[in-house]
């Protein structure tokens, strides 16, 4: 299987990894739902063809000329651990992969649209066999050698056989064969409407076979090799990892103009504001909402990085249970301040959600009609429900969930007569349970992952025939049918047109109570600018646009 790494898991206002030991399921379930698909189109007729858009955004303008040099030293609490190899990277790690390996393609905030990176053209069959990418030429590796044709075939079938028979089996590309040096065709078991993320993210990304062939496998694992603007420097576990510029960068266009990236490994707080105040570093990525509104208020520039979908689930598929109840789902919302909750507990980086497929806001406004706090609806939707004195439950979570978010999520719920007992899990069993529904009228506080980037993927995984996870929920009429449709549209705008449809008909049957968006936060000197291109967001800090920064001297 070979999807981009998914974003750290984060519960309630903190960030947890709750469901690192399942991932490898979850890419086998979303597998096993697109060979589903697969199956049920197999005797369709004929579809057309067509070449994916390529985004041809230029930089935004920016009055600043750009300058060079300088080091950016970044705080991080998140200690980089395998950065070298693409196919075993995760997480914070394959950010900073990034910086020194490419991958072919880079998705953008447009369903369908794709930018060239490694590629310069690609093409799909008319009978939808088989992708050919046309490679840019003259490309080389930080060791000297040459990208070309079989460096993709090699770090594809190191993928393969990372990922075991098993998995890889299910993944839509079947083999890969070199045409020429620049040249190389993709054979496909199927097609889906996701089929170029395949060629996206760290994952997916080349690193060159020369230096894993001639210094093995457990020295990549901290020593990446690659194309990217940025070659590595240095690296102490636990301390730092330190990236330079790469001054024969093969776009030619005089980035990176930066001299050097160095990570450092900050997890107390207070250190790295105080830091942060003294000069010592530059930037804080992944820095607490405190913090970074104290620091804004001494002139530092702050900015998200994405965020993740906090939500309630429960068995909606038992009969016994109080939430097969649609009006007592209803009433579970309607008795949520989710807008206080954000604003008090998130602290200007949180915001109220109202929607269940994570970014669907983003790439395309949700149809569903926003139930917004009341109580006396609460109350009154109980009440019809049979359930005029309210009910008490269990509201099962992982321990690294934030307290506070907690609290006022159980004070809230108290004042409809829903009762809650907490029940905090270390992450063995709440990884265990993941794949298990909720019992009678237990809740269960989660997260999804994912966003506008992997909407499609996401759900599919979440949600499709094929899944195994947030079990027990009901799907609304006609679900699979129209996801199924989603993933073997062409059409990017009718795929957004199919998932808008998605989820209004999951908000307005509440397959999950949406809480609150809580977002990624990074903190930096107002001397640090950049050229930031447009179609992938804005930040400065994603690691892949470390090369558009420059500091203002």
């Amino acid at each position: 299987m070979v999807i981009r790494n998914k974003p750290n898991r984060i519960t309630g206002f903190k960030k947890n990894t709750h469901r690192a030991g399942s991932i490898s399921r979850k890419l086998l379930a979303l597998l096993v739902g697109v060979g589903v698909i697969v199956l049920l189109t197999a005797c369709s007729g004929g579809a057309t063809t067509s070449k994916p858009a390529i985004a041809t955004t230029q930089p935004a303008a920016n009055t600043l000329t750009p300058k060079k040099g300088g080091i950016l030293k970044i705080g991080h609490n998140n200690e980089p651990t395998i950065f070298g190899i693409p196919w075993r990277a995760q997480g914070a790690s394959g950010d900073w992969l990034t910086m020194v390996c490419e991958p072919l393609l880079v998705s953008t905030q447009q369903l369908g649209v794709y930018q060239p990176v490694l590629a310069e053209s690609w093409q799909l069959s008319a009978d939808k066999t088989s992708i050919t990418f046309k490679l840019r030429q003259g490309v080389k590796f930080h060791d000297g050698t040459n990208f070309n044709a079989a460096a993709v075939k090699w770090n594809r079938e190191k993928v393969v056989a990372y990922q075991g028979p098993n998995v890889a089996a299910l993944s839509p590309l079947a083999s890969v064969d070199v045409i020429d040096d620049y040249t190389v065709r993709f054979n496909l078991r199927f097609w889906n409407a996701i089929i170029y993320d395949y060629f996206t993210g760290p994952t997916n990304t080349i690193m060159s076979p020369n230096a894993y062939d001639k210094n093995g496998e457990e020295w990549c694992l901290t020593h990446p090799v690659g194309t990217g603007p940025w070659i590595y420097k240095d690296y102490a576990r636990g301390q730092y990892l330190k990236f330079d510029r790469n001054p024969s960068y093969w776009r030619n266009n005089g980035m990176p103009y930066l001299d050097e990236v160095d990570i450092n490994v900050m997890k107390d707080t207070m250190v790295t504001s105080a830091s942060m105040i003294n000069g010592d570093i530059n930037a804080w990525r992944e820095a607490d909402a405190d913090s970074v509104n104290q620091l804004q208020a001494k002139g530092f520039i702050s900015e998200t990085l994405g965020g993740g979908n906090i939500v309630l689930f429960y068995n909606s598929t038992d009969p016994a249970s109080p939430w097969s109840d649609l009006k007592m789902r209803q009433a579970l919302e309607y008795a949520v301040d989710k807008a206080t909750i954000a604003s008090a507990l998130g602290k200007g980086f949180a915001a109220p959600l109202y929607e269940e497929l994570p970014g669907i806001n983003i790439i395309g406004k949700s149809q569903g009609v926003p139930r917004t706090f009341n109580t006396d609806k609460a109350k009154q939707l109980m009440s019809e429900a049979g359930y005029p004195n309210g009910l008490s439950c269990k509201l099962v979570l992982n321990t690294a969930m934030n307290t506070p978010a907690v609290m006022a999520l159980q004070n809230q719920l108290a004042k409809v007569g829903i009762n809650i007992t907490i029940d905090p899990q270390v992450n063995a069993v709440w990884r265990d349970l993941t794949t298990k529904p909720p019992v009678g009228s237990e809740l269960r506080l989660d997260r999804q992952a994912g966003g506008y980037g992997t909407i499609i993927q996401q759900t599919n995984s979440d949600f499709g025939r094929a899944s195994i996870f947030f079990p027990g929920i009901t799907k609304p009429d006609g679900w699979f049918d129209t996801l199924d449709k989603v993933l073997i549209t062409e059409d990017p705008a009718q795929r957004l047109t199919l998932l808008q449809e998605l989820d209004k008909a999951a908000y307005d049957n509440l397959m999950l109570c949406p809480l609150w968006t809580v977002y990624d936060m990074v903190v930096y000197v107002n001397n640090l600018k950049a050229n930031l291109p447009g179609g992938r967001g804005t930040a400065i800090f994603r690691p892949i646009r470390f090369e558009y920064a420059w500091f203002e001297k």
